[in-house]
């Protein structure tokens, strides 16, 4: 069953853009740029004329400290109006965009009843729910926070560019998905908030992958030293087994193009299709998704970590893990009010308990990571764990140190984009 009404903007709705825009102004750091700079330059001035002087009377001793710190009430205030500025700018910009999302007046709303599920989560953390709604529908609903996807759904939006979402509700008995949750790959299409794809589920890979465009790219001049480094260093990875996890329809060629100073991964991807062999040309927008796509990155949000997200992880690392020899057990989180723990098949770790809340993210990657690599050790894999990124982008990378020695050495990755050894 699949119902789609409309209804005017409610009071309910606009605390929720109300919400939305306050989040997209955001914090703003104080600099204290000016106010250090004057301050030092001031205090550095007191001091040596001190120092050069010697002994001088109460007076003068007054007079160089109110300089001193009337210049640092000069640099504070440089400081804050520049704050100010910057806040009423971005007030400014989210007005501007709120109120053309306010004007548009329009609630849309779709009921559904789905039957079946498959999840599918793209590599910022997001799921996308694909859900059978009748014999040749899907919906696809993307839910950031729900575990487990259920028979009834209502979704409100408003019909901007891009569409703004404004509630989710679940209700009834959770669905099984129909296979194992996992990610998109490169050359898949992510379907938008609410779209709905004609066809089942039992053909969902078939209906996102993308096709082969017939408009001819222009082509970009790759430094010939460039491409025959990167070349040099597709075969050496593949020579070490870096690409044993990339599926066997993927041609394992590396490119690098340059784009003014942005950098950009592609390759070709075959698949086989009953059709015959389709082709599609696809590219990465960073160096992270071109670990995930051969299948040795690993999204690592400590925030979500922390927040019940270790089981989404160890489910995504599995297929690695097995390559490796490692067949990890059935994950249950444990997480409550004292703290959060995983359950895989009878052994419990401790990720962090009550009392360790302020330290919760950092807790959970390290005392996680650490776990995974004593895994693998007792695997006898050559695998370690590295860290890409930090913060929310943070990613785990699978290498042996041998693939992370030849992919540093090849000149070809800025150092931003080379995994390192997770500190501690």
């Amino acid at each position: 069953m699949l119902e789609h009404s409309k209804r005017p903007l409610q009071e309910k709705d606009h605390k929720i853009l109300d919400h939305y825009r306050l989040l997209s102004i955001g914090d703003i750091d104080f600099p204290k740029k000016y106010t250090i700079l004057i301050g030092n330059i001031a205090g550095g001035i007191f001091v040596g004329f001190f120092f050069e002087k010697g002994n001088f009377h109460d007076w003068i001793w007054l007079a160089f400290a109110a300089c001193v710190l009337g210049a640092f009430l000069l640099g504070f205030g440089i400081d804050l109006f520049q704050v100010k500025k910057r806040r009423a700018e971005k007030v400014k910009a989210a007005a501007e965009y709120w109120d053309s999302i306010v004007s548009i007046g329009v609630v849309h709303s779709i009921k559904a009843n789905a039957s079946r599920a498959i999840r599918i989560d793209d590599h910022q953390s997001d799921t996308l729910w694909f859900l059978q709604v009748s014999k040749n529908q899907i919906l696809c609903v993307w839910d950031y926070w729900i575990e487990g996807a259920k028979e009834e759904v209502e979704v409100d939006w408003i019909p901007s560019k891009p569409l703004i979402c404004l509630t989710i509700s679940w209700s009834g008995k959770t669905l099984s998905p129909l296979r194992p949750k996992r990610k998109f790959k490169a050359g898949e299409r992510q379907p938008e908030q609410c779209e709905i794809l004609e066809g089942t589920l039992d053909e969902i890979d078939e209906l996102i992958r993308s096709k082969k465009s017939n408009k001819k790219n222009p082509k970009r001049k790759i430094q010939n030293e460039t491409s025959e480094g990167i070349s040099k260093l597709s075969k050496d990875l593949e020579s070490i087994g870096f690409y044993k996890n990339l599926s066997q329809n993927w041609d394992r060629t590396l490119q690098l193009d340059f784009l003014t100073k942005y950098w950009a991964f592609g390759t070709r991807c075959k698949y086989i299709t009953a059709e015959g062999i389709a082709e599609a040309d696809v590219r990465f927008r960073n160096v992270y998704d071109w670990y995930s796509a051969v299948g040795r990155g690993f999204e690592a949000d400590p925030e979500r970590l922390a927040e019940g997200g270790v089981g989404d992880l160890l489910d995504f690392l599995r297929p690695a893990l097995k390559a490796e020899g490692w067949e990890l057990g059935l994950v249950e989180n444990l997480y409550d009010a004292e703290g959060y723990r995983i359950r895989i098949d009878d052994h419990v770790m401790v990720l962090w308990v009550k009392g360790e809340e302020a330290k919760s993210w950092d807790l959970t990657l390290i005392r996680i990571v650490d776990w995974i690599q004593q895994g693998l050790e007792k695997a006898g894999s050559k695998e370690q764990i590295y860290l890409l990124g930090d913060g929310h982008d943070s990613t785990l990378i699978l290498l042996t140190p041998a693939m992370l020695q030849m992919i540093s050495e090849s000149g070809l990755f800025p150092r931003q984009d080379l995994p390192v050894p997770i500190r501690r």
